[in-house]
């Protein structure tokens, strides 16, 4: 039998995937040094993805500006002007404008505007090019990540280098909780012309859990133009027709008469708050969007089958989703407590401007607490509040 020496050819094969994995570093370092290393960049931006927590799904078409400025929290100064768009029928068109201090949010759909002083609340948006840098350059740094260069490709006519991220455990086998990445990146510029990302794991809100949840998302970019910012792009101002938005009111205090309403819930009954007279109402304003509300599902089933045939009802209105979507929410949730539609017709009658909002109605109809917002420890409150009513 013949004996073959092996080692010259592992040595090759290791120094080509030295070389290779050299050659998609180089590729990454040099987006990401054109993108942090301009002063300015504008490009147009679609992008498109899922709701986390329902089957919607969403386009945003935008026009986006950044430049830099230095020994400031927020290193970008921003104009974007978007409009969101989804197959539900959700349409919104917003203009937000920071000039290093100052934050305008101005929407084109309701034709307000809100002016927030000294900002230092956020910074750029999660999708932007120079959050997708930042991104980068945190995964050449962590070897949680496997970085290949997958096979070339056209991206609106431009050919990309397309580089593949993916989440690995420390064998180097792919996570059931991953956060990977595909990015096309122009073989002329070396600026992305579309990245893809494919998330699953658990999401929070305010530090706690509400569930495993995939997103997947994509964005296209184009028309570029880097350091070449005109004069004025970060102005605040005002257009004509825009009015400042008005401040939302208090929610309905404690004594007050709750407002009256009338709705179908998801299995075609109707039911008034008229009706729940002689009970203690929970009343849950929400929506399937809206991941504050996610929070909320677990303890209001709980509520529900601890209060079930009893002189309390557990009561769910959803603003502005479909019935149909609803019923798959529902389905998706394992939502048992009763959910009824068109709550948007209650939103001025009970003040709501954000959610989730919650009422504890007592059994003659007067409102005896009232929050915005889901908070920690909501089922053991809840419990003590409506069983001082009963």
């Amino acid at each position: 039998m013949n004996k073959f020496n092996l080692t010259p050819l592992l040595i090759l094969l290791l120094l080509a995937c030295f070389f290779n994995a050299q050659a998609q570093i180089s590729i990454l370092q040099k987006t990401i040094d054109k993108i942090q290393g301009c002063k300015s960049i504008s490009y147009n931006a679609v992008e498109k993805g899922g709701s986390p927590f329902s089957d919607e799904f969403f386009t945003i078409t935008s026009q986006i500006s950044f430049a830099s400025q230095a020994n400031k929290a927020l290193q970008q100064l921003y104009n974007i002007s978007f409009v969101t768009t989804s197959d539900k029928g959700f349409n919104y068109a917003t203009h937000n404008i920071f000039n290093g201090t100052d934050l305008l949010n101005i929407s084109l759909t309701d034709k307000t505007y809100r002016l927030k002083k000294n900002y230092t609340d956020g910074n750029i948006d999660n999708s932007s090019v120079y959050r997708l840098a930042a991104d980068l350059k945190g995964y050449l740094k962590n070897t949680k990540h496997a970085i290949t260069q997958a096979k070339d490709s056209t991206v609106n006519g431009i050919a990309c280098y397309h580089i593949a991220i993916k989440s690995i455990d420390s064998a180097g086998k792919a996570k059931d909780s991953y956060n990977n990445l595909d990015v096309f990146i122009s073989q002329k510029t070396f600026l992305p012309a579309y990245w893809k990302s494919d998330q699953k794991g658990v999401l929070e809100k305010g530090g706690m859990p509400i569930g495993t949840f995939k997103i997947q998302w994509e964005v296209t970019a184009t028309k570029y133009k880097l350091n070449s910012v005109t004069p004025g792009t970060f102005a605040l101002n005002i257009p004509a027709g825009i009015t400042e938005e008005k401040p939302p009111l208090a929610l309905l205090k404690k004594g007050a008469p709750a407002p009256n309403w009338k709705l179908t819930g998801t299995d075609g009954k109707t039911l008034s708050l008229a009706d729940l007279k002689g009970k203690v109402t929970l009343l849950d304003i929400t929506s399937t969007g809206c991941a504050a509300c996610m929070l909320s599902v677990a303890p209001l089933n709980n509520l529900h089958a601890k209060y079930k045939g009893t002189d309390v009802a557990v009561v769910s209105i959803n603003l502005d989703d479909k019935r149909e979507d609803i019923i798959k929410f529902k389905d998706r949730n394992k939502v048992t407590y009763p959910v009824y539609v068109n709550g948007n017709t209650i939103k001025a009658a009970y003040h709501v401007s954000a959610i989730p909002v919650f009422y504890i109605i007592n059994k003659e109809g007067v409102v005896s607490e009232a929050y915005e917002g889901f908070f920690e420890n909501f089922e053991q409150q809840m419990t003590v509040k409506i069983d001082s009513l009963r």
